[in-house]
């Protein structure tokens, strides 16, 4: 559930927000948006926020909890925040885990988007600091406990910019369930400065055995979020040719002009195997916003 949440709105459907009253430190003239109740108590407790001085009660939209599950949307109107200079969470749950998810307004399911795990401080409240760089953001809000996982969303404007992720890559292809021979390749590259016009890539795959097979592929997709580039591998690509592993993948990478090369090997000395994705460390590095 938390991860379909998060996905959702992070590049998915949902209405683009509408503003509610706000004063520029971030108290609110009109009451809190929230979804409606499950009605019979089995929902989640509510997610308390506090910014610019107001604190805010917000009944999750889309939650699993203790065994009831509601798929909700987000409300027509969104609570604002205004300009605070940062997001106070508390959860009356001991073991509570939050995950935010910071996509910039009003730039529709595509938008640029910034997530992070928030930590507990020793106020026993989770602090959500400015993410990316300053501006009006759609924010979701994601909890999980014991219990299950929720879902609550708002708008701030961050006052100030915040962190920023460095470009990342990783690269899929064989893994335990599947043979090399019926596996198709899964890459993703996230947090580019800017959007490639084209984008390319080739990989060599080399067997235990020494044996090499090469395949390529055009970019699937290109800016979905903002700064993000994807392959993937389909049936009619030509079929690859079981081999014994582990594997060593050469990766190189075509970015409109540039080229970016990397290696990995699959299973790493570091995992178990039981996992097919493995990072891609490019040189030159990735172009990043930084």
């Amino acid at each position: 559930m938390l991860a379909s949440v998060v996905v959702l709105a992070g590049c998915g459907g949902g209405e683009d927000p509408e503003d509610s009253a706000a004063s520029p430190d971030g108290a609110t003239s009109t009451p809190p948006a929230t979804s409606q109740p499950s009605g019979d108590g089995a929902g989640p407790p509510p997610i308390t926020v506090s910014a610019g001085g107001s604190e805010h009660v917000l009944e999750p939209w889309s939650y699993c909890w203790d065994g009831t599950c509601v798929d909700g949307t987000p409300p027509a109107e969104q609570l604002a925040l205004g300009s605070a200079e940062d997001v106070r969470i508390s959860f009356p749950e001991e073991d509570a885990t939050f995950i935010a998810r910071m996509r910039e307004a009003g730039g529709g399911e595509c938008a640029r988007t910034f997530e992070a795990s928030l930590e507990r401080d020793a106020d026993d409240v989770f602090v959500l600091e400015p993410m990316g760089m300053a501006g009006e953001y759609e924010v979701l809000l994601a909890v999980r406990g014991s219990s299950g996982d929720a879902a609550v969303s708002f708008t701030w404007t961050t006052p100030r910019d915040g962190a920023i992720a460095e470009p990342e890559a990783t690269l899929a292809i064989a893994s335990p369930f599947v043979p090399l021979g019926q596996a198709r390749p899964d890459m993703s590259v996230s947090n580019l400065g800017t959007d490639p016009g084209n984008a390319a890539v080739t990989i060599e795959i080399v067997a235990a055995d020494g044996s090499m097979q090469s395949i390529g592929s055009e970019a699937a997709t290109i800016g979905c979020p903002e700064g993000s580039v994807r392959f993937f591998g389909t049936s009619d690509d030509p079929a690859l040719t079981d081999a014994p592993g582990p594997y060593e993948y050469r990766v190189t990478l075509e970015l409109d002009d540039d080229v970016h090369e990397a290696v990995a090997v699959w299973p790493s000395a570091e995992g178990d195997g039981s996992q097919p994705y493995v990072p891609l460390v490019f040189e030159p590095p990735l172009p990043g916003l930084g």
